[in-house]
Order: structure tokens, then sequence, then C-alpha cells
């Protein structure tokens, strides 16, 4: 069974993800760049969810 985790909580352990990989691998590093992508399209569908929902 999968638990529902709030897309706001999901958006902020994702932003500390990026934020710590960014200051231990550099801000080009392929993992930073990854969490980068996936903050993006986090950030996006919350926009979309609270402004159509």
């Amino acid at each position: 069974m999968k638990l529902h985790i709030p897309l706001d909580f999901k958006i902020n352990r994702l932003r500390l993800k990026l934020v710590k990989t960014g200051i231990e691998k550099g801000l080009s590093h392929q993992e930073t760049l990854k969490y980068s992508q996936r903050l993006d399209k986090l950030i996006i569908k919350s926009l979309f969810l609270k402004h159509y929902v």
C-alpha cells in the first residue's frame, strides 16, 4: 500500500536535498541537476493544482 505524501512536503524535502547536493557536489553535478529538474516538475504540478483544482 502506497502512502499519500502531501505535495508541499515532497517539494520541501526535495528542495533540501537539492541545496545539500549543490553545496556538497556543486551546482553543475548530475545529481544536483536531477534534483533541480524533479523540483521544477513538482512546483509546476503544485501551481497547476492550486490554480485549476
